[in-house]
């Protein structure tokens, strides 16, 4: 694997994270706990020290201005700049971790505590929120890092809301009313748009934050806390019906809380105000997880692979659903109809109280079979009109031998159908039961894959190029290079089964323990192809073919349909049609071919078949799938030999069963395959060996002219076809 190291470009700086960081770290060191804001403040050491060097610059210099307004700064100083000694120098020396900074933090953190003289209470109380923040803060990394909206995940938006609640709670020592109004201004704008699950840790976070920076204020948490928590069980859609039931929900507050009036009424009819006059957004987005968007996918495919199912089950039902024959009793009743029931002897032979006499039995007797001589016999004694007793039955009986005939058939076909009904309704079933287990998302299940293999994956997102091509971007701790390129890229090679290229990798010393790597899946191969077809009768010709792309594959499919014109070229456009829509849709290739076998057997009831020749190509690998069924022979070329491909393999929509008999080889760039149609004849092999040299020069659409003229010269009455591929390695 070639390994690429490329330099990072350069962009124009944004100033907007550097900007954002410095505000967040003045706004945290004004918040003290135990006359310290140690615990929010050190944590943003972190995200500058992943970040890089200017936000370590930029942060020490935040921490430099809060000397000038903020009491009892001085040891946060004295713990940053040691933090940043010790973890350059562990780093330094390959001692370091990033997964342990939170903890290498907080213990600097306890150990300069008990050198200020902190309480035991006081040391594990301010430890435990650094540890915290520590942990919460470093996650919005890969915000700074790559700036992108698809870094903005729920968790992230999450620790973001808590931030900006937790800098707004240093209002409270100037005016706790308007603290309160700006916290829940803040939280009905970030329900509203983010939904109320995002946002609850962040409410129950600065709940917690304002009990310990005052106990006092256990009625304020609690008149914000209670209200809010209605948003759980409904949450409107409409801006005024979402201010309105925010104001209806306080009337439960007096039954908690000591209720001040003026106090509470001020600043719950305040932040309502201040929702409702901010601008709405044009079209309303929550913001909602990549795995719910996944989901969504996920099951919208499900149910289309249910409802195939249950579409083909259903149909399956209907032949399943032998009724009972009732022809013979039909027939019975049209002799009976004819010849007894006007007959003065009706009564003895069907009413007596004996039942039905021997004559009345005879008639379904005569139904099924010729009467024997001692039946003649009985009928001629004591029939009152034997003749027409026998004409009558024997007339009927050429009809219901007739009318078995077709229910027999019926039967039959009914059988078969509901064999193959049954089995495509199998394959949609399991279709549906492979999209349940597949990966929710590709990203989750790739950072699943690689943290099993102790891999510290911070952000990992694909971007798609084109159909063939996408890149993956990863953001990892702690992994040296050589780490990259012997495990990380064949375990991910090894989980996607295809090839990755590094296009670039970003370790430099100033992301302390933060790599980035950009990888590229592109397809190393192509194929080009000419046709040409003749078609008998000038008007449709009964060949067709196909070619499309699905993931790294590519596919060309011809397909004869027996005969010649119109009726043909439509079997064979039918049979590609499904092909196509089928593997496109991810049913398995094995799958795909049993169904479309099963339904092309179902249309056409034995009247007519269409040969299969399918060429299936890994644009990676180089690997070559033919698959046959039915067709003439196709031919590769590879350095002037060619080797002739046969099968015996029946059409399909002929037999309920088809054994599916696959040819695979490696190709090299350069090697031609031929797909024709049975209209060339035997001889056009000797074409070949005559032209190969010249073939082997030619873009495959002048091969595939150059091949049809001289079939055309042998006056073949058949439609045509003549596929020419060749095999090209990309740039």
């Amino acid at each position: 694997m070639e390994f690429i190291i490329s330099k990072r470009k350069k962009q124009t700086t944004n100033m907007m994270m550097p900007v954002s960081l410095f505000l967040v770290t003045l706004g945290l060191s004004l918040i003290l706990i135990d006359h310290t804001s140690v615990c929010f403040v050190l944590p943003i050491l972190l995200v500058a020290l992943s970040s890089g060097y200017l936000y370590v610059f930029i942060y020490l210099v935040a921490l430099a201005m809060t000397l000038l307004f903020v009491e009892n700064s001085m040891m946060t100083q004295y713990i940053s700049l040691t933090g940043l000694i010790v973890f350059y120098l562990l780093s330094y020396f390959h001692f370091f971790k990033t997964k342990y900074m939170p903890l290498v933090l907080t213990a600097i953190t306890a150990i300069f505590l008990y050198v200020f003289h902190y309480t035991w209470i006081q040391i594990g109380v301010i430890s435990s929120v650094t540890l915290m923040n520590s942990y919460l803060y470093l996650q919005l990394v890969p915000i700074i890092m790559h700036n992108k909206a698809d870094v903005y995940t729920p968790d992230r938006l999450m620790i973001i809301s808590i931030i900006v609640l937790t800098m707004m709670t240093s209002l409270m020592p100037l005016n706790v009313a308007y603290m309160m109004i700006l916290i829940r201004f803040y939280l009905l704008i970030t329900i509203y748009y983010l939904t109320i699950q995002t946002i609850v840790p962040a409410i129950f976070y600065v709940s917690i934050l304002l009990i310990l920076m005052s106990l006092q204020m256990q009625n304020d948490v609690l008149a914000l806390i209670l209200p809010l928590s209605f948003y759980l069980l409904y949450q409107p859609k409409n801006k005024y019906i979402f201010t309105g039931y925010y104001l209806l929900s306080h009337i439960i507050l007096p039954f908690f809380i000591t209720y001040q009036y003026q106090y509470y009424t001020l600043i719950i009819v305040i932040s309502a105000g201040l929702f409702v006059l901010t601008p709405q957004f044009k079209n309303r987005k929550i913001i909602v997880s990549d795995d719910y968007h996944d989901m969504t996918k996920q099951n919208r495919l499900m149910s289309k692979a249910d409802s195939f199912a249950a579409l083909f089950q259903q149909l399956t039902d209907v032949f399943m659903d032998n009724t009972k024959n009732s022809y013979l009793s039909q027939y019975i009743g049209y002799v009976y109809e004819d010849v007894c029931s006007h007959c003065s002897s009706c009564e003895y032979c069907f009413y007596s109280k004996d039942g039905v006499s021997r004559l009345g039995k005879l008639l379904s007797k005569g139904m099924k079979e010729e009467f024997k001589q001692e039946d003649l016999d009985y009928i001629q004694k004591y029939c009152v009109d034997p003749i027409n007793y026998q004409e009558t039955i024997k007339r009927y009986r050429r009809s219901y031998e007739n009318m078995m005939k077709v229910e027999n058939a019926n039967r039959h076909m009914r059988k078969d159908l509901f064999k193959e009904f049954s089995m495509i309704s199998h394959v949609f079933s399991d279709f549906s039961k492979t999209i349940q287990r597949l990966p929710q998302q590709l990203e989750k299940s790739l950072i699943e894959h690689l943290k099993a293999y102790q891999f510290d994956i911070v952000y990992l997102k694909k971007h798609q190029i084109d159909q063939s091509t996408y890149t993956l971007e990863i953001g990892l701790r702690d992994v040296k290079k050589s780490v990259i390129e012997e495990e990380l890229i064949p375990i991910l090679e090894n989980f996607l089964n295809h090839s990755l290229e590094v296009l670039s990798i970003y370790d430099h010393p100033h992301y302390l323990g933060y790599t980035s790597i950009v990888l590229k899946h592109q397809l190393l191969f192509h194929i080009q192809y000419g046709y040409q077809q003749f078609s008998l009768d000038q008007n449709d010709c009964g060949d067709s073919y196909c070619s499309f792309h699905h993931d790294q594959h590519f596919y060309m499919v011809l397909s004869d349909g027996m005969g010649q014109g119109l009726q043909a070229a439509k079997e064979s456009r039918l049979a590609l049609e499904i092909f196509t829509k089928l593997i496109k849709n991810g049913i398995e290739l094995k799958d795909t071919l049993r169904s479309l076998n099963s339904l092309l057997k179902i249309k056409n009831q034995g009247d007519m078949y269409t040969t299969l020749d399918l060429c299936d190509f890994d644009l990676v690998s180089a690997k070559l799938k033919m698959i046959k069924y039915g067709a003439f022979e196709s031919y590769v070329m590879r350095d002037h030999k060619i080797e002739t491909i046969k099968a015996c393999s029946l059409p399909m929509g002929m037999a309920s069963k088809l054994k599916m008999m696959s040819y695979e080889m490696k190709l090299c760039p350069h090697d031609i395959i031929i797909l024709v149609s049975d209209g060339v004849g035997n001889e056009f092999i000797d074409i070949l060996e005559r032209n190969k040299e010249e073939i082997a020069l030619l873009h495959p659409s002048e091969a595939a002219t150059l091949l049809m003229s001289e079939v055309l010269t042998l006056h073949h009455l058949d439609d045509m076809s003549i596929i020419v591929l060749k095999v090209e390695k990309n740039n």
